[in-house]
């Protein structure tokens, strides 16, 4: 089979491997098609196989598609991997009722936790979207916010359900000393002998 594209000069080609914005914006092109841990792993494969190709093509805007044509394959085959999974990876399933009971009590908890403030059950759900593995960088960028104001807000959350949890965990370990005070007064006494 005949090669069309030209050898690229490898001068030109790495510097446009090289360039921050080439690489921000094919994180921000397969962010948005594969899971997040995926992403760094396909554009790193991507530019790699694009510095080590023995031919791309010349001109610089050609030679930006190609790359971008890599990286769709690149995904493409992120989604090929995840369908054919065989049958010894996929993970037993839990115990109906383990740990969705746990998850089901602690979120009932927060619900009845939560401040006054408005937008507290907001905050929540950006925090339960950080546990699933979720970015705030992303979640505020979804929510078109600034960064820092969710981060805040978020952090200002946990520090209100851990100051909770620590005036609830107080308030048990006084009762129980409370109990087993009543117990020790209550309890029968030997006789002094005289």
């Amino acid at each position: 089979m005949l090669n069309t594209m030209n050898i690229t000069e490898p001068s030109t080609r790495r510097s446009l491997l090289g360039d921050p914005r080439l690489r921000s914006e094919l994180v921000a092109m397969v962010r948005r098609r594969v899971p997040p841990g995926e992403v760094e792993d396909v554009v790193q494969a991507t530019l790699t196989e694009a510095l080590l190709a023995t031919s791309a093509p010349e001109p610089l805007e050609e030679l930006r598609r190609w790359v971008w044509g890599i990286a769709r394959h690149k995904v493409a085959d992120v989604h090929r991997k995840k369908r054919h999974v065989s049958d010894d990876d996929i993970p037993e399933p839990a115990a109906p009722g383990d740990g969705a009971r746990e998850a089901t009590d602690l979120l009932r908890w927060a619900e009845r936790e939560l401040p006054e403030s408005e937008g507290a059950r907001e905050t929540l759900g950006w925090l339960l979207r950080e546990g699933d593995g979720e970015k705030l960088e992303h979640i505020a960028e979804a929510e078109r916010l600034p960064a820092p104001r969710v981060r805040q807000r978020v952090t200002r959350l946990r520090q209100h359900f851990r100051t909770r949890w620590q005036a609830q965990l107080a308030a048990v370990a006084t009762l129980v000393g409370a109990v087993a005070l009543f117990w020790w007064w209550l309890r029968p006494r030997a006789p002094e002998a005289p």
